[in-house]
């Protein structure tokens, strides 16, 4: 049995019987090759053997939950599909355009990852064509979160490619005693001044004020049961990226600065676009909390931070960078207690039965104090790296990364943004109850527009 620290337990308080959502998510990786199925599901199997926590099937009652750890395999964890033999049998046009590929894809995705029947991950290997594959890795958030799942694929892949994984990403030696979030938090209060204060601080902000003023939502215009998540994605290449990270160093900010800005910008003209007015913006930004010392421990090591602008903030485009990035490093760097609040938060709902986390989250946290969106960034994405020479039989190269996050419905909509290749990949995942295909694909280009036109005078002051 291994237990769930305070985040996991709450985040399955946040499963279908709340929110209406499954918290799952996934990585899409385009590959070249033909792998073998037999020696990717060994990888697959080799490495869950070494992350207990994915060995597990979550059981208990109203009042408790915990984690089983099974020795054996429970239910497939890599399903594999041909679509060529399935698009032999369709006309021409819809092998043309991709429409069983992305059917396919979309199934994938919406079915439930039922984490009492099987393991909170499971991959899928779609064959789109003669060394043309998809290879989908699919978590349940309850169990990992993205910056760990990276790591695991990494891990599965080298494995497959008979290369062993960093010994620092294994779990052997690793002691886990008690919460390691909490403990992570503990730590983290005895070098940091001020630390309740500001702790507590926020959390009051959290409980008392956000409801009275919470942010704008971003426009939609639809309001239907389904629960499905769909996404888009665009890409910005490396010379126009570079071009980006320039713009924000000139002002002293990082990419991660200016991809918020221009956030904050695509929501506010989407807004107007719709004749919707847009005063307070807030984005829930994950941050990963995790030390060296927990890599080989598979579990949600995360918190989050709100960052939120004023209509007056987002005028000036230079302005507003600058604004972002001293915000950045004044909440990361001096108001430490503001970044594990969240923690202390959650390691109280942790007290309470599943049952009055599911109410509680249903009628009182999500709908009140909600952001206007998740902005997801897990990072540079590195996996797959097979050489630069020919692929050999039974071998396969990662060319392309497309990331899946999950949606809570009272957002509609979660942006994820990740470096791959040297490229900038921008997915959104998007809840069809919220948006329809056009819809999204039209803020998706927002986005794209806001990116490569975002201005940044230096002269400024």
């Amino acid at each position: 049995m291994t237990h769930l620290n305070c985040f996991d337990k709450a985040l399955l308080a946040f499963e279908v019987n709340c929110t209406g959502k499954r918290i799952g998510y996934s990585g899409i990786f385009s590959v070249r090759g033909e792998p073998d199925s037999d020696r990717l599901r060994r990888a697959i199997l080799s490495t869950a053997r070494d992350h207990p926590e994915l060995m597990t099937t979550v059981h208990g009652g109203p009042l408790w939950h915990h984690r089983q750890v099974h020795d054996d395999v429970v239910g497939e964890v890599l399903e594999v599909q041909d679509l060529v033999a399935r698009l032999a049998q369709k006309d021409s046009a819809q092998a043309a355009n991709g429409a069983l590929y992305e059917q396919s894809i979309h199934e994938w995705i919406n079915r439930p990852l039922d984490t009492s029947r099987v393991f909170p991950f499971r991959v899928l290997l779609l064959k789109k064509g003669p060394g043309d594959y998809a290879l989908v890795f699919t978590f349940h958030h309850s169990a990992i979160d993205g910056v760990r799942a990276i790591r695991l694929i990494e891990d599965v892949l080298s494995r497959y490619h008979n290369k062993p994984p960093d010994a620092s990403l294994l779990p052997h030696g690793v002691k886990r005693d008690g919460d390691e979030l909490l403990q992570e938090a503990r730590t983290e209060r005895t070098r940091t001044r001020h630390f309740y204060r500001e702790m507590l601080s926020h959390l009051f902000y959290f409980v008392f004020i956000n409801p009275i003023f919470h942010p704008a939502r971003i426009f939609h215009d639809r309001s239907e049961p389904s629960g499905e998540v769909r996404f888009c994605s665009a890409k910005i290449g490396p010379a126009e990226f570079q071009q980006l990270r320039a713009k924000s160093k000139s002002v002293g900010g990082s990419v991660n600065d200016i991809l918020m800005a221009v956030c904050y910008r695509s929501i506010d003209k989407w807004n107007r676009r719709h004749g919707k007015r847009t005063r307070k913006i807030s984005f829930l930004v994950p941050i990963d909390i995790g030390s060296p010392d927990l890599n080989g421990i598979i579990s949600n090591q995360i918190s989050y931070i709100s960052f939120s602008t004023s209509a007056e903030d987002r005028m000036d485009s230079t302005e507003l960078l600058r604004r972002v990035s001293a915000k950045r490093i004044y909440m990361l760097k001096e108001r430490r207690g503001n970044t594990y609040s969240i923690v202390y938060f959650a390691a109280v709902l942790r007290l309470l039965p599943l049952a009055a986390m599911k109410v509680l989250s249903k009628h009182v946290l999500f709908p009140l104090y909600a952001d206007t969106v998740i902005c997801t960034n897990p990072g540079i994405v590195r996996v797959g790296d097979c050489g630069e020479g020919p692929v050999e039989p039974g071998d396969f190269r990662v060319v392309g990364f497309v990331a899946v996050p999950f949606v809570f419905s009272v957002m509609g909509m979660n942006i994820c943004v990740a470096t791959f290749n040297g490229s900038l990949g921008i997915d959104i995942a998007y809840a069809t109850s919220h948006f329809s295909k056009e819809k999204a694909e039209e803020f998706l280009a927002l986005c794209v527009d806001e990116l490569a036109n975002y201005q940044v005078n230096t002269g400024q002051s």
